[in-house]
């Protein structure tokens, strides 16, 4: 069945992970927009947690989920709904769960899963599941956002959150340098790109890293949540970026400690810690949809 949306309460998607607004501490008023970019089929089903693979009551997690992304269709496997709402505003779903950037709704919110199969409107660009972490795919995201508006009934407001910040800054070129890849958003990912790769040798106190034509805020992503603070890209830096294979002499850590500062300032990068308000969401109204 084709989701109809004539008028529903939307929310612009958070620029980059969250946008900062330093501006006021108050809650926002969200805009009435008519976003039409929706699924042309939709089956939502909840999933038995005993059934969800690798894990039972007590594993399932705020961001348990898979999204598989094929040309024509999108296939979300024991999702919860928390791990949705991130998805389609744009959010790091570690960092939001770990810094409580969204907040609100009952407890099923983030303990119950559900599998979706959508197809998508003839025209959709073929995006990546790594577009659709990094807030690169704008169309798939309002669908998102209007399928939970129209299924769940979900409402929801910003305000923002003081809480601990690094701003990140690009201040050495060399090991961070601009891909000849350049493919855009609405064109097939190119086979040649990797994803960033990252892998610790604890015992030397070393990390690997590489990567091919992928954008800053991975990087930027790469420390969301693990630093116990809110990460804001302040580099400028647009497009698609290759790292060189790189050994770096991190030295021993304690456990819990992550190396993320260490290797952002070997690749050129400059951290500032703060403290600023960042925008959260808050769900006011959700509902559990009916099976089809």
């Amino acid at each position: 069945m084709r989701n109809r949306v004539t008028q529903l309460l939307s929310i612009v998607s958070l620029a980059g992970s969250i946008a900062v607004s330093a501006q006021t501490t108050q809650t926002r008023p969200v805009a009435n927009v008519i976003d039409r970019d929706t699924f042309e089929v939709a089956s939502i089903r909840p999933v038995d947690p005993q059934r969800v693979p690798g894990a039972g009551v007590q594993t399932i997690l705020p961001c348990s989920g898979g999204f598989e992304l094929t040309p024509g269709r999108i296939t979300i496997t024991a999702a919860t709904v928390y791990r949705l709402v991130a998805a389609a505003y744009g959010m790091y779903c570690p960092a939001a769960t770990n810094l409580g950037i969204i907040s609100g709704g009952p407890d099923w919110v983030q303990k119950e899963t559900f599998s979706i199969q959508a197809t998508l409107p003839q025209g959709t660009p073929s995006y990546t599941f790594q577009q659709l972490q990094n807030d690169d795919a704008p169309k798939l995201q309002a669908m998102l956002r209007n399928l939970l508006s129209d299924r769940f009934h979900l409402v929801l407001h910003r305000t923002p959150k003081d809480t601990p910040i690094y701003n990140v800054y690009f201040v050495k070129e060399g090991r961070v340098k601009l891909s000849a890849d350049q493919t855009k958003p609405s064109q097939p990912a190119n086979p040649m790109a990797s994803p960033l790769e990252v892998g610790n040798d604890p015992v030397a106190g070393t990390v690997r890293v590489r990567a091919n034509a992928i954008p800053i805020r991975v990087l930027i992503n790469g420390g969301q949540g693990r630093e116990g603070r809110f990460v804001i890209d302040k580099t400028g830096l647009i497009g698609l970026y290759d790292i060189q294979p790189s050994i770096i002499d991190v030295g021993p850590l304690q456990p819990g400690v992550s190396s993320w500062p260490q290797i952002m300032g070997y690749l050129g990068f400059k951290l500032e810690s703060t403290r600023g308000p960042v925008e959260s969401i808050v769900i006011d109204r959700i509902e559990k949809p009916t099976e089809n």
